[in-house]
């Protein structure tokens, strides 16, 4: 072989080599980079899900958003508890009512309300509690923080002649409140619940409401069921606590917080029994109704 074309195939092979090197570096590149995209989709959708379901079991983005107006709902029978629990297809439902001898049917009520309590009744048949969480029981990114009678931190604490989670609507929607105010996360209902001396046999009296917040320095006013006023409070950052007899929101008597009026002017509410009444919106003549009595918060200077 003559050399000029030993030469040339020397060539050859150096210019195949690097060909095949710079083939090879380039689909690497693609292939690389097309993985992290699918890692970084994933990551993504992880931490989406990690903000939408919590400890407490609540995917903000399957709550109801209807908007209620007209007449209040009719008042749950203990029938109707029964009968839709027992027709549930979830299979936890399903398998906490083979226990349900060893509920009252307050829990059984709150389950057929809200299925996602389900875990907080699970921990209880099972003598568990959960606390290796923190901040609000669901997030709904408002000023008012949101807190649940049934979160699993604190709803079996005792409160009145049951718990937090049974009658603890008052003491919740007061912790709510002051934590907002304040900016204080620090302030959950576990503290509200102590105050004792003002509750009821199973709820809480009116009187809690004008003297707690003082302790907080937090100012208090009594208010009278107008839209109008309820508005013009809202609009000025005082949220609300109203007192509701049965109807939407319980069969015998509840405390929401008033926090916001939308665009189209309904309500926006802070239910500490119901993420799903919380994710709704609410029409003043649908509220009034049941409003019994109602008072607007504002920080002291």
């Amino acid at each position: 072989m003559n050399r000029n074309l030993q030469n040339k195939l020397t060539k050859f092979g150096i210019y195949l080599v690097l060909y095949t090197f710079g083939i090879f570096v380039f689909f690497n590149f693609v292939f690389a980079k097309k993985e992290t995209k699918i890692a970084g989709n994933t990551a993504k959708e992880v931490e989406t899900k990690s903000k939408t379901l919590n400890a407490n079991g609540i995917d903000v983005s399957k709550l109801s958003t209807k908007v209620n107006t007209g007449k209040k709902a009719n008042i749950l029978t203990e029938k109707t508890v029964l009968e839709g629990l027992k027709n549930s297809e979830d299979s936890d439902i399903q398998e906490i009512l083979k226990s349900k001898d060893k509920l009252s049917y307050s829990y059984l009520a709150l389950l057929y309300r809200n299925p996602s309590a389900k875990l907080f009744v699970k921990d209880k048949l099972e003598n568990r509690k959960v606390d290796d969480f923190t901040g609000e029981s669901v997030d709904f990114k408002r000023d008012i923080p949101y807190y649940l009678q049934w979160d699993r931190r604190w709803g079996q604490n005792k409160y009145t002649d049951d718990n937090i989670a049974i009658n603890g609507c008052g003491p919740t929607s007061m912790a709510m409140v002051i934590s907002g105010l304040l900016k204080d996360n620090s302030i959950t209902p576990v503290e509200l619940a102590k105050y004792e001396e003002y509750s009821e046999k199973s709820g809480t009296g009116w009187e809690y409401f004008t003297e707690i917040p003082k302790k907080y320095g937090i100012k208090v006013k009594e208010l009278s069921t107008n839209e109008k006023i309820y508005k013009n409070e809202l609009k000025n950052g005082r949220p609300i606590i109203a007192n509701v007899g049965p109807g939407d929101f319980s069969s015998t008597g509840h405390y929401i917080v008033l926090v916001g009026v939308d665009e189209d002017g309904m309500f926006i509410i802070n239910d500490s029994n119901s993420p799903t009444n919380t994710n709704e919106k609410w029409s003043f003549e649908r509220l009034r109704s049941q409003i019994k009595n109602s008072w607007s918060f504002v920080k002291g200077e």
